[in-house]
C-alpha cells in the first residue's frame, strides 16, 4: 500500500476512534455494529460484498478523504454493490468500508486479490493444558487459530477486539518454520500479546510473522485487524475458491509464508517450496491431513459415544521447519524438514497431497494421539506412536506397507528364546507387540484400551499402569505375553500387580499370531 493511501486509512480510523469516549468503550462495543465479511474484486467491474451484525443501515466507502455511500444493509445482514465505481476504492485494489447505524462500525479493508475478511471471528477453546489433562495427552495440542495475515517486522498496527476478551492472545511468527533467508536455521518461538476489548495498538516486533489467535475464553470473540497487516496465500478447504488462492500466490512476495487450513490442521510453508512440490489439487494437499487425522482419532477411540471421547476442538500445525533437524513432533506441531530434491518425502508429505501415505506424517501426528500410559518411557515413547500410525497404513499404503511383514521370520525366532534372553527394545520388530494384541482381541481392543485410560484418570503413566490397564480392558492377564516380549520380568512389581486382578490367561498362542497381515 502506499504511503498515501496508508495515511488515508489511519486517518479514517482515527477519527472514528478520536470520537469514542473511553469511559463509553464497552456500551458502545455491544451497540454498533459490526462487519463480519467483506470481500472486493476489483476487475472489469468492481463487486463489493459483505455482511454484518445489523439488520439495517448505511455502507459506507472511505475514499478522497471522506465517506460515501455505497449499499443498504438488507434484512438478512447482507450488502451488495456490483457496480461500484472506481473513485469509490481506497487503492486501485482495496477499499474500506463502514457499517453505520447509529453507531458506526469500526472501518474494515478489503483487498481485491484476497477473498477473506480482516474481520476474523475466533471460537473458543480450553487452554492447552486444560484439553491434555482431559485426554491425557502425552503432548498438548495447539490452541491458536491461523488467520490468513502477517505483521511485517518494524511495523505499528492495530487490533480492535469485540466481545469476550478474558483470555485472548495474539501471537505473530509460525512455530516451528525454518527462516526464509536461511532454511537450515529455525525462526524464533512466537511473540505472544494480550488483546482487550477496544482497541490495541501493538508494540513493534523486529522480526514480524504470520498471526495466530488463541482465545480461552467463555465465548466467541472477534478481532479486526487493521491496513498494517498483509494478506497471506491462504487456503481454507470448502471456503476458498481455488482461483482465488492462485491470485494470492501471484500477488504475494516472491518468498512469502503460505497457510492451508483444514478441520483441526494448518499447513505452513514457504512460496517458493510451495511451488515447488505442491499438486494443482490444493483441497487434496489439505484432505490429505485431515485423511489422517480422521483414521487416528478412530484409533485413538474418539467416537463420540461421551464427551470426553469426543475430538479435540485443538489444532495441530504441519510445518516446514529447519532443513538440519530431524522430523519430530511437540506441542500441538509436526516439523518436517525443508528439503529441495525432487520427490522429497518430507515435502512431498506436507504440500503434494500424500500426508496419509508417507511414514513420517502417518508417525509424527501419531504422537499427538498417544496418551500418558501407553507412551510410558523408556520402552514405549516411539512405539506405541505407531498404534495410529499402523491403523492409517490399514487403509493406504505406505512405505512400510510390504517390509513390515518381512520382519516376522526374524521376530518369530525372537520370541521363541528363553525370557531372560529378550529385553523388549531389542526385539527385531517392537511394532508387532501392538498388532498382535490387536490380532488376538480384535479391531475395537486398542481404540477401548484409549477410552480406558480416559474414563480412568487415576491409572498411573508408568509400566504398572501400561500393563494392568492393557490386561483390564482386555480381561485377562497379559503377564506371561508381556514377560514373552522382554517387557516385564517374572516376579517383578509388574508381574505382582497383574496377578492381583485375578485376570484370567489369555486364549494360547498369542505371540504365534502374525502380525500385519
Amino acid at each position: 500500500m502506499r504511503n498515501t493511501e496508508t495515511q488515508q486509512h489511519s486517518n479514517a480510523q482515527r477519527a472514528l476512534v478520536d470520537c469514542i469516549d473511553a469511559d463509553a468503550l464497552e456500551q458502545i462495543a455491544v451497540s454498533r455494529p459490526l462487519i463480519e465479511t467483506l470481500s472486493l474484486r476489483a476487475g472489469s467491474r468492481i463487486d463489493v460484498r459483505g455482511s454484518t451484525s445489523a439488520r439495517k443501515g448505511a455502507v459506507e466507502a472511505f475514499s478522497e478523504n471522506r465517506w460515501k455511500g455505497i449499499a443498504s444493509v438488507k434484512p438478512d445482514g447482507t450488502f451488495h454493490n456490483g457496480d461500484l465505481p472506481a473513485s469509490y476504492l481506497n487503492s486501485k485494489d482495496t477499499i474500506l468500508v463502514r457499517i453505520v447505524d447509529g453507531e458506526a462500525s469500526i472501518p474494515v479493508l478489503a483487498n481485491s486479490y484476497f477473498v477473506h475478511p480482516r474481520s476474523v471471528w475466533v471460537t473458543p477453546t480450553p487452554t492447552k493444558q486444560a484439553d491434555r489433562q482431559a485426554y491425557r495427552w502425552l503432548l498438548q495440542w495447539a490452541d491458536y487459530k491461523p488467520t490468513g495475515y502477517k505483521l511485517p517486522a518494524n511495523t505499528r498496527a492495530s487490533v480492535f477486539l469485540e466481545g469476550d476478551d478474558c483470555n485472548v492472545t495474539l501471537t505473530i511468527g509460525i512455530q516451528g518454520l525454518a527462516q526464509q533467508a536461511d532454511r537450515s536455521q529455525q525462526t524464533q518461538n512466537m511473540r505472544e500479546h494480550r488483546l482487550q476489548r477496544g482497541e490495541n495498538i501493538l508494540p513493534l516486533d523486529p522480526l514480524g510473522g504470520v498471526v495466530h489467535i488463541r482465545n480461552n475464553g467463555s465465548s466467541g470473540c472477534r478481532v479486526i485487524f487493521d491496513e498494517a497487516f498483509q494478506p497471506i496465500p491462504y487456503y481454507v478447504l470448502d471456503q476458498t475458491p481455488p482461483s482465488d488462492f492462485l491470485a494470492m500466490l501471484l500477488h504475494c512476495d516472491a518468498v512469502s509464508e503460505v497457510q492451508l487450513v483444514g478441520d483441526r490442521v494448518a499447513i505452513s510453508a514457504y512460496t517458493d517450496t510451495f511451488n515447488r512440490f505442491a499438486i494443482d489439487d490444493v483441497a487434496e494437499i489439505v484432505r490429505s491431513h485431515q485423511e489422517v487425522l480422521s483414521i487416528q482419532a478412530q484409533a485413538c477411540g474418539l467416537d463420540g459415544s461421551s464427551p470426553r471421547h469426543r475430538r479435540s476442538d485443538m489444532w495441530i500445525h504441519a510445518v516446514e521447519a529447519a532443513s538440519t533437524i530431524n522430523p519430530s513432533a511437540t506441542t500441538g506441531l509436526i516439523l518436517l524438514p525443508h528439503r529441495r530434491d525432487p520427490g522429497n518425502e518430507y515435502m512431498c508429505a506436507l504440500l503434494a497431497g500424500e500426508a496419509h501415505k508417507r511414514w513420517v506424517t502417518l508417525h509424527e501426528y501419531g504422537h499427538h494421539f498417544q496418551n500418558v500410559v501407553n507412551a510410558v518411557a523408556p520402552m514405549f515413547r516411539e512405539n506405541s506412536v505407531n498404534i495410529y500410525a499402523l491403523a492409517v497404513g490399514r487403509v493406504h499404503t505406505h512405505e512400510y506397507t510390504d517390509i513390515l511383514p518381512t520382519r516376522w521370520p526374524a521376530l518369530k525366532a525372537w520370541l521363541a528364546k528363553p525370557r531372560d534372553q529378550k529385553r523388549y527394545m531389542e526385539s527385531p520388530d517392537s511394532l508387532a507387540i501392538f498388532e498382535q494384541l490387536r490380532k488376538g482381541f480384535g479391531d475395537h481392543y486398542l481404540p477401548a484400551w484409549d477410552r480406558y485410560i480416559r474414563d480412568n484418570p487415576q491409572c498411573p503413566g508408568d509400566l504398572t499402569g501400561f500393563a494392568t490397564s492393557l490386561s483390564l480392558v482386555a480381561k485377562c492377564n497379559l503377564a506371561d505375553y508381556l514377560a514373552d516380549w522382554g517387557v516385564i520380568t517374572v516376579n517383578d512389581a509388574t508381574w505382582h500387580a497383574l496377578q492381583a486382578l485375578g485376570l484370567p490367561a489369555p486364549a494360547a498362542g498369542l505371540t504365534d499370531l502374525v502380525p500385519y497381515l
